[in-house]
C-alpha cells in the first residue's frame, strides 16, 4: 500500500507542476517572469515546476494568486489526472462502488437503499448455521 501511496504522491506532484506550468503559459506569462515577480530563483522555480523537489503549497498559492487562478482548481485537475492514470484510491474507490450499488438498486426497481441480505433478516439464520446431529 505504501508503494501505491508514494507513487500517487509523486505523480500528483508532477501533475501539479504541469498544471501550474500550463496555467502560467495560458495566461501569457513565462516561468522566469513569475519567478522574478515572486522573488524566487529561476532555477528553484523550474525545479519546483518539475517536482524536483515538490513545490511547497505556499509557493503554489502565491503563483496562483499572481496569475489569477484558484489553487483548488489546479489541485483538482492534478488530482483528477492521478485518478485517470491510476484509478481512484481508498474512500474514493469505496464511494464509486457505493454509487454503482445505488444505481443497480434503482435499475432493479428497489426504492429502498437497504442492502442487507435475506440471511441477515431471516429469523431461522442461526438454526441454519448449526451443524446437524444425527
Amino acid at each position: 500500500m505504501t508503494n501505491e501511496i508514494d507513487t500517487r504522491a509523486q505523480l500528483f506532484a508532477k501533475y501539479l507542476g504541469d498544471e501550474l506550468k500550463g496555467a502560467i503559459r495560458s495566461r501569457g506569462y513565462s516561468q522566469a517572469e513569475i519567478a522574478d515577480r515572486l522573488g524566487h530563483a529561476r532555477s528553484s522555480f523550474a525545479n519546483w515546476m518539475n517536482a524536483k523537489p515538490s513545490i511547497p503549497i505556499e509557493v503554489a498559492e502565491k503563483i496562483c494568486l499572481c496569475i489569477g487562478v484558484e489553487l483548488k482548481v489546479v489541485v483538482a485537475r492534478a488530482h483528477q489526472r492521478v485518478n485517470d492514470e491510476m484509478g481512484p484510491y481508498g474512500n474514493e474507490r469505496r464511494s464509486d462502488q457505493q454509487s454503482v450499488l445505488e444505481q443497480l438498486t434503482r435499475v432493479i426497481g428497489g426504492n429502498s437503499l437497504d442492502y442487507t441480505t435475506a440471511a441477515y433478516r431471516d429469523g431461522n439464520k442461526f438454526r441454519e448455521m448449526e451443524t446437524p446431529t444425527d
